[in-house]
């Protein structure tokens, strides 16, 4: 610019201002091009700006909630919400690129997309892309039908049927897998679809995209989350290497989103977070909204409020109402602010943020204008360039905004709207034509408002509800489903949308100043009122009709009472006009009916054509009847009818013909599984959640007999269940049936049961399951009982064969070692007599002491190895365990054969059933001693133990099935035990060939014949190890030996009792006196001397008999010390009773040479229990412990 254009210099070099004011032309042209030149500097740095922007490359990964386009092509979804925000606090562009996860992933690792945001930490990214601070919660669950009640006590599942997505996270699991049926499945709808159709139990999937997928499918009631999380981890952001700069700014921006608490939203919006319970209170918003929602001095009310009222109460919920502002209203329930509101117009936005019941109200949107305007505006098309004005985020405004050329004003609610129209603020007005129309009559506008042409769309509106909350919406729509065809909702419809007062205080006011005149054209007007009236209420019914055709997929018809058809709905003249050409409105509903009969489009069941025009015509009368009939093309419809009190029928044609062929299907399954359950060995019985037999088959027919009646019944109380060991009756919580009623899983338990008090109990197996369902007279549990008495007898004989054969091994070890005992201890005693010297005769004394225990420890492991006791798990020392064994073992291997006993460690504990453990070792050492003498190949045995780590065989693999030469028990761990013990039975011997390898562990199968054994040593070992957990290896060669490994869990000497503390002060023995009863005279003797020793009285008697006369004669004492097994009299158990019942507080001591004795077997006297031989101090400690107890 020139410094012409800005001023004259003057040759002073002073300034004229005089010149610019006398050429403003030049001032004007010179200001504007420098403004100009400002406004393109401007434009010019900013467009610079924004191309300095860098651009990233974002991902949309084709799953929900991650990313999906919406229907305008929006790229909607966790991911793509986190992308866009992130970039905007950063500061950089993004743009997205759609693909599967499988494309998104290689894009991600190769650099073709650098930013993928919200998804779990995935190694398989880290070699390429760097991780951002966490920005959720990544949670794998459990997913069941609603009430399912699979899962006991947050235990893992076991015998189920869990299905999973076969690429997806439940192939992180394979565990729980490994215990429970396995389904893959390769899509999330198919996943459903199984759990829906109760084809599996359980499923293991994500919980964000699950929860995701059932509310699509609106499951989201049927199908929920079982227990805590399986497995919980972070979600990142992952940015490619190539735009690792930009990783501060993302982590800045995702600690700005978390504090603003925009972050938290997002995950809520989007379901990655875990869904709040539903209180027990629901809290209503409620804002000013006539005729919907009403605010006054008196409360809440409006159409909306009072429908949703009655709903809730047909529904049974408490609600709690508050007012809310117009913008809590536009951000719509969550849960921190309110529950629900009472209507919301239905869009697709709304659908995806919100959760709605079936539509309440669905309302004509029509344009409104000012009536001087009328000519010039009769539709949108005239609505160019001028303005538009609707209520925010209304249908109407969706509406009018994808309108080309749009110029949208966006108002509160319909007053406001009303008022802009009237004072030129908008040109015309969008909105609801029952909100708008009430506004204008409230206002006295008739004649200044009106509306144009037909409605252009509709508004659908229903209660709308925080996500979260299925089982609220499922039980209001079932309520509503009847509330809105009652008449009392018609009532409402009439109170709030009905005929407005025409005469309003201005009117009547003109009408009073108008005289003579006025009244004339009032008496006209009153009869142009009641026609006027009549015919909006004809048009309010049609009107309402509407509304119930919009909300129901049914076909409708109103019959008049007069029996005139006066309103179908499109789905009824739909099907009507397949087969009749002319319009059936103002149609007799009976001529209507015959030429449908006519012409096959309704037949009833086997009826000729003139009884089922009668039938049908006669149920139409009858409110709340239900006929079906099948049409030409083989649908079954349903027809239901409900008369009005004005006289009207409203009929609903249903379609249902795949609930009728789901009928049919389910009676032909129920038919083919009584067939399969009545060929069935196995007795079948179901029963309904109240414990009445419903369906037996025919063998549970044959074992109930006489008990079996015709429809439900109650379980016969005659049939008992005894338990197996002890034979005492099951009752309360123990009864069988009441634990699978109850939801507890039997599998393949062992009882005794009894149909009659005559008949001998025998052993079934019983299983059971249960079934989802909330009916009380539906199957609940169905059971089973497998007969498997001959079976259990055969075991219980075969079981004790299988002992004496061990135990005739044994005969002749023990006898030379009892020889042995009995000579040493024979000549100590002797020596002992003669010899003058006193030192040398209490050394004798004590060898033959020593012996003594010696052969008391004998003596308890034969007869605790003779004895059949149920299982009894303990932990002891392998230490303990190899010296027990070794005396057991005594001098039952042949002195040509050398036996070692060998450990790793000291401190080596084990966890099983000690006595099985050792019948276990002797029969391994038994096969491997005769193997060797009968080939006379071989000299040496060895039994080895050492720990080994979680897996049970030194492969790692635990398989069910014999597999090569190893059997292997499955595993039912719920959580890993410290470790296992390997115990190695080895021998030097002649090996095993494979054909006897493979049939080795077969019951009866023997190479000794059957002379010589029963073939029952090593199965027994197998169930041994099966019973424990554990798992058993066999390795042979012929002529190279035989290793057989045993895996038994291990233990810790945590695992064992608390030690008896000593007492440390004895109590006094001066005065007092013990009874002494024992049918031998020479140990009676012994002991008795003891007990003096002590400083005690011993009063003794050889039997009970004399034990019993001493009582009854009075003679007093203070112990009662016997032994068990006395001939000619009473045994020591009812000795004690007889005692106890004279002497209730009396101590009692038992001594017996058998310590197999229970409380059971005691009676009404438990008591402490002496094993013979005992030592004074034990005799002296127990015979303290029982004073102490006493006082």
């Amino acid at each position: 610019m020139s410094d012409q254009s800005f001023a004259n210099d003057t040759s002073d070099g002073s300034v004229d201002l005089s010149a610019g004011v006398n050429r403003p032309t030049h001032w004007f042209g010179a200001s504007l091009r420098f403004a100009l030149l400002c406004i393109v500097f401007v434009v010019g740095a900013v467009a610079a700006r924004a191309q300095d922007r860098e651009v990233v490359i974002a991902a949309c990964p084709e799953i929900a909630p991650l990313c999906t386009e919406n229907s305008s092509g929006e790229y909607v979804g966790f991911t793509a919400d986190l992308s866009r925000a992130i970039a905007r606090i950063a500061g950089f562009d993004i743009e997205f690129r759609q693909g599967t996860a499988k494309d998104v992933l290689s894009a991600q690792r190769s650099g073709d997309i650098q930013l993928l945001a919200g998804i779990s930490q995935l190694r398989s990214l880290e070699e390429t892309s760097i991780v951002s601070n966490s920005v959720g919660k990544h949670r794998t669950r459990y997913y069941g039908l609603e009430r399912a009640n699979l899962l006991q006590d947050d235990a893992a599942p076991e015998g189920l049927r869990i299905t999973f997505f076969g690429g997806g996270s439940g192939n992180n699991f394979p565990d729980i897998l490994a215990a429970n049926t396995a389904i893959p499945v390769d899509s999330l709808n198919e996943l459903v679809g199984l759990l829906i159709s109760q084809q599996a139990d359980l499923a293991i999937f994500t919980d964000a995209s699950m929860n995701t997928a059932l509310r699509t499918m609106r499951l989201d009631h049927r199908i929920v989350a079982i227990g805590p999380p399986l497995s919980e981890g972070d979600r990142v952001v992952f940015v490619h290497q190539s735009r690792a700069h930009l990783m501060d700014r993302i982590n800045d921006a995702i600690d700005q989103l978390h504090a603003s608490g925009e972050l938290q939203e997002m995950r809520k919006t989007w379901l990655i977070d875990p869904l709040p319970p539903a209180p027990d209170e629901l809290i209503v918003g409620v804002s000013n909204d006539p005729p919907y929602e009403v605010i006054s001095d008196n409360g809440f009310t409006g159409f909306a409020v009072e429908a949703l009222r009655r709903v809730a109460d047909r529904a049974g919920l408490q609600l709690r109402f508050r007012e809310i502002t117009p913008q809590e209203r536009a951000e719509g329930p969550s849960s921190d602010g309110y529950d629900l509101l009472p209507q919301l117009g239905m869009t697709e936005d709304r659908t995806r943020r919100l959760d709605f019941t079936n539509p309440i109200k669905v309302t004509p949107v029509a344009l409104y204008v000012r009536a001087a305007d009328a000519e010039l505006v009769q539709g949108l098309s005239d609505l160019a360039g001028r303005r538009l004005g609707v209520i925010e985020s209304s249908p109407a405004d969706l509406f009018a905004s994808q309108q080309p050329g749009s110029n949208v004003a966006r108002f509160a609610d319909s007053a406001a709207l009303l008022d802009a129209l009237t004072e030129g603020g908008i040109d015309a007005a969008l909105d609801r034509t029952s909100a708008l129309d009430l506004a204008i009559s409230d206002n006295d506008l008739d004649q200044s408002v009106i509306r144009v042409g037909d409605p252009l769309l509709t508004h659908s509106a229903a209660p709308a509800l925080r996500v979260g909350l299925a089982e609220i919406r499922e039980r209001l729509d079932a309520a509503m489903t009847g509330y809105v065809v009652s008449e009392e909702y018609r009532d409402l419809n009439r109170e709030w949308f009905g005929e407005r007062a025409f005469w309003t205080a201005e009117r009547r006011q003109n009408v009073m100043m108008a005289g003579l005149v006025a009244l004339i054209l009032a008496a006209g007007g009153a009869l142009w009122f009641r026609s006027h009236q009549a015919s909006r209420r004809a048009a309010e019914r049609m009107h309402l009709m509407a509304n119930i055709a919009q909300i129901f997929p049914y076909q409708m018809l109103l019959i008049s009472e007069n029996g005139t058809i006066q309103y179908i709905n499109k789905p009824g003249r739909r099907a009507v006009e397949t087969y009749l050409s002319q319009d059936i409105v103002g149609m007799k509903y009976k001529d209507f009916l015959q030429q449908a009969i006519a012409l096959g489009e309704v037949s009833v069941g086997e009826r000729s054509e003139g009884d089922a025009l009668d039938f049908m015509l006669r149920s139409v009368d009858e409110d709340g009847s239900e006929v079906e009939f099948t049409t030409s093309d083989g649908k079954t419809m349903l027809r239901r009818a409900a008369r009005f009190s004005s006289g009207e029928k409203l009929l609903l044609h249903e379609d249902v013909t795949a609930d009728r062929q789901i009928r049919d299907a389910l009676l032909l399954e129920r038919s083919r599984l009584e067939a399969i359950m009545d060929a069935s060995h196995d007795g079948m019985i179901a029963l309904n959640r109240n414990g009445e037999v419903l369906v037996v088959n025919g063998a549970a027919r044959d074992l109930l007999g006489q008990y079996v009646l015709d429809g439900p019944h109650e379980w016969p109380q005659a049939i008992c269940f005894f338990d197996p060991e002890t034979s005492q009756p099951l009752e309360g919580d123990d009864h069988p049936i009441q634990r699978a009623l109850s939801g507890s899983r039997i599998d393949r338990e062992l009882f005794l049961l009894s149909g009659s008090a005559d008949a001998p109990p025998r052993y079934f197996r019983f299983s059971s399951g249960c079934l989802p369902t909330t009916e009380d007279h539906g199957v609940a549990t169905v059971i089973g009982f497998e007969d498997v008495n001959d079976l259990e007898s055969n075991r219980e004989v075969l079981e004790r064969k299988g002992r004496l054969e061990a135990l005739g091994n044994l005969t002749g070890g023990i006898a030379h070692d009892f020889n042995n005992l009995l000579a040493t201890l024979q000549y100590s005693v002797e020596l002992a007599l003669r010899t003058p010297n006193r030192d040398k005769a209490s050394e004798y004394l004590k060898g033959a002491l020593r012996s003594v225990d010696r052969g008391a420890e004998l003596t308890e492991r034969l007869l605790g190895f003779a004895q059949r006791q149920p299982e009894r798990t303990e932990t002891a020392s392998i230490d303990d365990v190899f010296k027990g064994f070794e005396l057991l073992l005594g001098s039952t291997v042949s002195p040509k054969i050398d036996v070692k006993l060998v450990q790793d460690s000291k401190d080596l504990w084990i966890e099983c059933d000690l006595g099985q453990l050792e019948i276990a070792l002797l029969n391994l050492v038994f096969n491997s001693r005769d193997a060797i003498i009968e080939s006379g190949t071989g000299s040496q045995i060895t039994v080895t133990a050492r720990a080994v780590g979680q897996d049970k065989s030194p492969s790692g693999e635990a398989p069910s099935l014999y597999n090569g030469h190893e059997i292997l028990a499955p595993m039912h761990h719920a959580s890993s035990p410290p470790g296992f013990v390997e115990i190695t039975v080895s021998d030097d011997g002649p090996g095993m060939p494979d054909e006897v390898q493979r049939k080795a562990f077969d019951p009866f199968f023997t190479t000794k014949g059957h002379k010589f054994g029963t073939g029952l040593g090593l199965s027994q070992v197998y169930g041994f190890v099966q019973q424990m957990d554990g798992g058993l290896q066999v390795e042979s060669e012929v002529g190279r030996g035989t290793f057989i490994r045993l895996t038994l869990p291990r233990g810790t000497p945590q695992a064992l009792p608390e030690p008896k503390i000593a007492e440390t002060e004895e109590p006094a023995s001066a005065g007092r006196s013990i009874l002494l009863v024992d049918d031998e005279a020479i140990l009676l003797m012994a002991v008795s001397d003891m007990i003096e020793l002590m400083g005690y009285e011993a009063i003794v008697a050889s039997s009970g008999t004399e034990a019993l006369n001493l009582v009854e004669k009075g003679r007093d004492f203070d112990l009662l010390l016997t032994d068990i097994v006395m001939p000619g009299g009473p045994n020591g158990f009812a000795l004690a009773k007889k005692v106890r019942q004279l002497r209730p507080n009396l101590p009692v001591l038992y001594f017996s040479g058998y310590s197999g004795y229970s409380e059971d077997d005691m009676g009404d006297v438990p008591a402490p229990m002496l094993k013979k031989p005992c030592s004074p101090e034990t005799l002296a400690r127990a015979i303290n412990e029982a004073f102490a107890e006493a006082e």
